[in-house]
């Protein structure tokens, strides 16, 4: 059986195969006296004084509240590099335009520069060019602003992730950011932040 404990000055501590004192059993000393000797030792009989028995530990990120005698949860704050970290993720991921998923990433947009370059050039004929995306997905560009309407939503999806990610880590605590709401575009900020709770 699993047992919570709890002393100011130590905290929390959880015993996993807690056994229960025994009582010792009233005698007769013989002479008609009953007697209840002492309850033998028991381990909780070595805890400091003021140790109360509590319920068990909910989750890590809570702490026991003595004057309410309830567990309450402390906010989590994640670092700032681990927005970073989830906001250029994203952006390599990318997004969808017309149904198909395009990573926006530096070499992809790189390669819709090159694209462009090309159309300029006269260097891609009326065919077009036709590429596959990670994904698996076909598509063929025959104008330079069909790759020019890509790489402007390539770029406006890469520059709003990144404006949220700074948004983000102003706040505090900073929220989990592999949290999808977080940067759903859809929504203000302060949007998703109500969403989430």
């Amino acid at each position: 059986m699993e047992k919570g404990f709890y002393h100011p000055a130590r905290g929390y501590w959880q015993v996993n195969d807690y056994q229960p004192p025994v009582e010792a059993e009233p005698i007769d000393d013989g002479e008609g006296n009953i007697i209840t000797p002492p309850r033998p030792h028991h381990f909780t009989d070595d805890y400091p004084e003021g140790t109360i028995e509590v319920p068990l530990k909910p989750t890590p990120n809570c702490k026991w509240d003595e004057e309410n005698e309830a567990w309450v949860k402390i906010p989590v704050s994640y670092a700032r590099k681990a927005v970073s970290d989830e906001a250029e993720r994203r952006i390599e991921t990318g997004t969808q335009v017309n149904d198909i998923q395009f990573r926006c990433d530096d070499k992809s947009l790189r390669r819709l520069n090159a694209l462009m370059r090309g159309f300029d050039r006269g260097a891609i004929g009326t065919d077009g060019k036709t590429y596959e995306t990670e994904a698996g997905a076909l598509i063929t560009f025959t104008t330079k602003q069909q790759v020019e309407a890509v790489l402007n939503t390539a770029e406006d999806f890469e520059s709003a992730l990144l404006e949220r990610s700074a948004k983000l880590q102003q706040l505090d605590p900073i929220p989990d950011p592999s949290k999808d709401l977080l940067w759903d575009l859809t929504k203000t900020l302060p949007e998703a932040l109500a969403a989430l709770t």
